[in-house]
């Protein structure tokens, strides 16, 4: 992983340095392999230090019955040959490192080449089991991205314990410690000094990780019990990989192509969006046929939509001539009824002035602005109403009288007497007769 000063290191000016990275590996302590004995001297006594050696090398072994031998010229079979997958075009599995630039990767294969076989990145000189013989690029393997492999050559002497763990596929994982050059996924977080504190992420839709650019340098390459990178497995003579679990296989088929791992988390937030897509279009519906099923789907909606608007057009027409129709029927009683209604008009006005002419003279002096406000904009039944109600007031306060003899029986009758009928036509009162009459109505 990267550390403190690296960190510090690429957030400051990062765009003017080149960042560099260093992964996959736990920092080993080299160790000085020194005599246990302080007070003894391998230059002076050669075979107590070659007693020692042997002591060293078989406790870091494991063998304990490891005795020195009489030469230490390696013979052809004291080797044996083990493909692993070294690294892959992928992002590693426990920590956002993007090594998924195959064109990057490719160009790095020979770098691994000679280089140290450790066990678990224990970089101690008495802890090497082989050197990596070749290494090639690898792009057939079932189920596994691109990559890196390489033969391992194994010393069945030196650590013959570990060379049985790799023949029987107890040891069937290994990984690399590699330096490189990198840029951010997120420059902005860079700018903003964040870009560390947000790794692992998922920001716009993109994990925030670290990109490798450029692989500088291989360090060397270590058995461990399961690599960083999770396809860095031992690959048999058959092509395939020696451990097959159930794990892997998922990883594998989830990372066939590079770049699904990176969007692993969109894909997995897609799948409502996928069930979606086929209960709308009946189909499952891929990267391939979505664009032609979209347009099918498109195509279809619109001419469904089309007939639908042409049908609801022809519906709004046949309303429209009905409403025409109707119309013209409705302006033909409107010219019908227009005399009449100006009667109408003419009859209303008429008795609101009748009903103001009677509540004047009802009232007198003592008319009320309000109710002549109200009389002038009342419709027909209270016009008639209040004229009733004043007229009956004007007749108690000013009764009919006889225009002859003053008197207030007056009667109307639809037949008359004619004077010349058995009686005499008579003149006018006399005024003596007048003033009697009014004496009698006076009682």
């Amino acid at each position: 992983m990267l550390t403190n000063q690296q960190i510090s290191l690429a957030n400051t000016n990062w765009k003017s340095r080149k960042p560099l990275g260093l992964s996959m590996t736990f920092v080993g302590s080299i160790r000085p392999n020194c005599l246990q004995n302080q007070n003894s001297n391998p230059k002076k006594n050669p075979d107590q230090a070659e007693k020692i050696a042997h002591e060293h090398l078989a406790e870091e072994s494991g063998d304990v019955s490891l005795q020195p031998t009489d030469g230490v010229d390696p013979a052809e079979n004291d080797f044996i040959f083990a493909t692993f997958r070294a690294l892959s075009a992928t992002v590693l599995a426990d920590r956002p490192i993007d090594f998924t630039d195959e064109k990057m990767l490719k160009a790095s294969v020979s770098k691994l080449n000679g280089q140290t076989v450790f066990k678990d990145h224990n970089t101690s000189v008495n802890n090497w089991v082989g050197r990596v013989e070749s290494s090639h690029w690898d792009e057939t393997t079932a189920g596994f991205p691109s990559g890196i492999n390489a033969i391992l050559k194994l010393d069945t002497v030196k650590d013959p314990m570990t060379v049985r763990g790799v023949l029987q596929g107890a040891i069937h994982s290994a990984s690399v410690t590699v330096s490189f050059e990198w840029k951010p996924s997120h420059p902005a977080l860079m700018e903003t000094g964040t870009f560390f504190d947000h790794l692992g992420e998922e920001i716009e839709g993109e994990t925030v990780r670290i990109i490798v650019t450029k692989i500088d340098k291989f360090w060397e390459i270590s058995l461990v019990w399961q690599g960083a990178d999770e396809f860095a497995k031992q690959i048999g003579d058959d092509g395939r990989p020696v451990q097959q679990s159930q794990h892997l296989q998922t990883i594998a088929a989830q990372a066939s192509i590079p770049k699904k791992i990176i969007k692993n988390n969109e894909e997995l937030a897609m799948h409502p969006l996928n069930k979606l897509l086929k209960e709308t279009f009946g189909v499952e519906v891929t990267e391939k046929n979505f664009t032609e099923i979209l347009n099918q789907h498109f195509e279809t909606k619109s001419e469904e939509c089309l007939q639908k608007s042409r049908q609801e057009v022809v519906g709004l027409q046949s309303q429209i001539a009905q409403g025409q129709h109707r119309i013209e029927e409705l302006e033909s009683k409107v010219r019908d009824l227009e005399p009449q209604a100006t009667l109408g008009r003419q009859y209303l006005e008429d008795e609101r002035k009748e009903s103001i002419r009677l509540y004047r003279l009802a009232k007198g002096d003592a008319v009320s602005e309000a109710i002549l406000k109200t009389l002038e904009k009342a419709d027909l039944d209270i016009a008639q109403a209040f004229k009733q109600e004043f007229q009956k007031e004007v007749e108690t306060r000013f009764p009919n009288r006889c225009a002859k003899c003053g008197g207030t029986d007056i009667r109307r009758q639809s037949s008359q007497i004619p004077q010349d009928q058995g009686q005499p036509a008579q003149g006018p009162l006399s005024r003596k007769a007048l003033e009697h009459v009014k004496d009698i109505h006076a009682l």
